[in-house]
């Protein structure tokens, strides 16, 4: 084989290598974003759950770290679905513990 063509030949496949590591980097990468980014929502939408409720300054966190709309929404959704099942537990818990209420007859 010409010298010259083997040469042009390990280049291309060198380069083909470093393509492709790249390729599967940024697929794990990828990859591990998506997991993080769920598990981390899930963290702010039950750290922001908890009493004292701070909903003016959730959006204003979400606000600075320029995250997506559909991704802010989300998290507050899920916020806000949560502090409402919280509070109608609570109100069956009363309503049980304080004997309000009426026993059908």
């Amino acid at each position: 084989m010409d010298p010259r063509l083997r040469r042009l030949y390990d280049k291309a496949r060198a380069e083909h290598k470093k393509r492709v590591e790249e390729y599967n980097r940024q697929c794990a990468l990828r990859l591990m974003w998506r997991s993080f980014s769920q598990e981390a929502e899930r963290y702010v939408i039950g750290a922001y759950s908890m009493k004292p409720h701070k909903l003016d300054e959730l959006r204003e966190f979400l606000g600075q770290y320029g995250l997506e709309d559909e991704t802010k929404a989300r998290i507050l959704k899920g916020v806000k679905d949560r502090i409402t099942v919280e509070r109608s537990a609570a109100s069956d818990r009363k309503g049980i513990v304080g004997g309000n209420r009426h026993r059908p007859d």
